[in-house]
């Protein structure tokens, strides 16, 4: 055999050993590589409509003053009680930050006692608050701390006794407040459309003039009240949507 036959021997064994050679890796990188990637798990959206029901516990200061006889009250009341009652809302959620409105309305049992400088007797319940507001919150996929703000509302009655010892008949009167209200809390969606909340309420009516009558006694008095509420409850919410 002739020097150029074996020299195409040769060339021709080295090929072979090249395509062989990378066959075999090519082969071996298809076995360990995935044909195709796993699919990402998709995180929990707070995006929607929710309504719910809540239940909680409520803690009031009412401060009475008189303007035209200064020393005739100078007394505040300290109240208590449960409330209970429902929520309307939606949440905006844009990555982790989620915005959102929301409007409440609670029954409440709360109520205080007092007595005043000279002997008098003071009484005050509130029938009910409710808030406006909106909501701030940052999103931990199913878990969401918010803080939340805006207007509050309620309904307070009041009592007057001229003498606690005597227990003459009462002056009543009531009135409606406006103020503002500011609060935070933690919420958990334990289900795709379900979630449990436990929030706190501070609500703020400043000062307003109530007159209490007694269309027995045929009198009545003006009193300046000061009225602050404390509010933690727990609650539930459902996205039906």
């Amino acid at each position: 055999m002739g020097m150029g036959m074996r020299l195409k021997l040769f060339a021709a064994g080295l090929a072979a050993l090249a395509i062989g050679t990378v066959g075999a890796q090519a082969a071996d990188l298809s076995g360990r590589m995935p044909v195709k990637a796993a699919p990402v798990a998709q995180t929990f959206s707070w995006t929607g409509a929710y309504i719910g029901a809540h239940l909680g516990y409520g803690w009031s200061r009412s401060t009475y003053t008189d303007d035209m006889n200064p020393g005739w009250l100078g007394v505040s009341t300290k109240g208590d009680g449960i409330l209970g009652g429902g929520q309307i809302g939606y949440n905006y959620q844009a990555g982790a930050w989620v915005l959102g409105a929301e409007a409440d309305f609670s029954w409440t049992g709360i109520k205080g006692d007092g007595v005043d400088l000279w002997g008098g007797g003071i009484h005050d319940k509130i029938d009910w608050t409710s808030t406006v507001t909106g909501r701030v919150g940052y999103a931990f996929d199913r878990s969401l701390l918010y803080v939340k703000g805006g207007a509050a509302f309620a309904r307070s009655k009041h009592e007057y006794l001229w003498n606690v010892v005597l227990a003459d008949s009462p002056s009543t009167g009531s009135r409606t407040r406006t103020g503002w209200t500011l609060g935070g809390g933690l919420e958990y969606a334990f289900a795709p459309k379900w979630s449990a909340r436990l929030e706190y309420n501070y609500m703020d009516f400043g000062r307003a003039n109530v007159r209490s009558t007694n269309t027995v006694e045929d009198w009545w008095w003006d009193a300046n009240i000061k009225q602050k509420i404390h509010v933690v409850k727990a609650g539930i919410n459902f996205r039906p949507w």
